[in-house]
C-alpha cells in the first residue's frame, strides 16, 4: 500500500511539475513575443522620422499587437501562481499606455518637422545653383541654418531652437527687389520657423519613446 502511494504521489508531483514547465514556458514565450514587438514599435517610430511618406498606420498596428499580447499573457491562469510576473506585465502596461501618449504627440509633430528637415538643405541648394545672387553673407547664414537644424534633429538637442530662431530673425531683415529672391527668403524663414514652434514638442516625445 505505501509503495502504491509513493508511486502514486511520485506521479502527481510529476505531473504538477509539467504543468508549471509548460505554464511557465508559456509566459516566456508570450513575454519573449512581447519585447520582439516593443521593439518593432521603437523601429517604426524611428523610420517614421526619418522617412518622408512613411504613414502612422505600421506603429498603430504594432501598438494594438502590443496591448493584445498583453491581454493574451495577463489573461493567463497560470499568472495567479506568479504575482511577482502579473504586477510586472502591470507596470508594463502603464508604461505602454504612457508611451502611446506621447507616440500620439510625437505623430501630431513629427511630419512639419520631417517636411521641412527634406525642404531645407533643398531650398539651400536649389537657391545656390539657379538664384544668382552675390551677398556672401545672406549665403553664410542660409547654410548655417541648415547645419544648426540638421544638428538639432540628429542630437534631439532643444539647446539648438534659440539659435534657429537668432539665424531666421537675420533673415528676416533681408529685403528683395526681385520676386523669386523674395519668394524664397519667405519659404526658407516658413521652414525654418517649423523647427521654432515645434522642434521642442518633437524632442521630448522623442526622448520619452526612445527612453521608455
Amino acid at each position: 500500500i505505501a509503495a502504491i502511494i509513493i508511486g502514486a504521489l511520485f506521479l502527481y508531483t510529476r505531473k504538477l511539475t509539467n504543468d508549471v514547465l509548460l505554464s511557465h514556458t508559456l509566459i516566456s514565450d508570450k513575454v519573449r513575443q512581447l519585447d520582439t514587438l516593443d521593439r518593432a514599435l521603437d523601429d517604426e517610430i524611428l523610420r517614421s522620422s526619418f522617412l518622408l511618406y512613411h504613414n502612422y498606420d505600421a506603429i498603430n498596428g504594432v501598438l494594438n499587437d502590443i496591448y493584445h499580447q498583453l491581454a493574451d499573457i495577463t489573461g493567463l491562469s497560470a499568472l495567479k501562481d506568479c504575482p511577482k510576473t502579473l504586477a510586472l506585465l502591470k507596470d508594463y502596461e502603464r508604461e505602454t499606455t504612457e508611451k502611446e501618449k506621447q507616440i500620439r504627440v510625437f505623430q501630431t509633430v513629427n511630419s512639419p518637422i520631417k517636411n521641412s528637415a527634406m525642404y531645407i538643405p533643398r531650398l539651400e541648394l536649389k537657391f545656390r545653383e539657379e538664384v544668382k545672387f552675390a551677398d556672401d553673407r545672406y549665403l553664410r547664414q542660409l547654410a548655417s541654418i541648415t547645419s544648426t537644424i540638421f544638428l538639432a534633429r540628429n542630437s534631439l538637442d532643444t539647446g539648438f531652437v534659440d539659435e534657429i530662431k537668432k539665424q531666421t530673425e537675420l533673415l528676416r531683415s533681408y529685403k528683395f527687389k526681385d520676386k523669386e529672391k523674395q519668394d524664397f527668403n519667405e519659404a526658407f524663414i516658413a521652414h525654418a520657423n517649423v523647427f521654432g514652434e515645434f522642434f521642442p514638442a518633437y524632442s521630448e516625445s522623442m526622448s520619452n519613446i526612445l527612453n521608455s
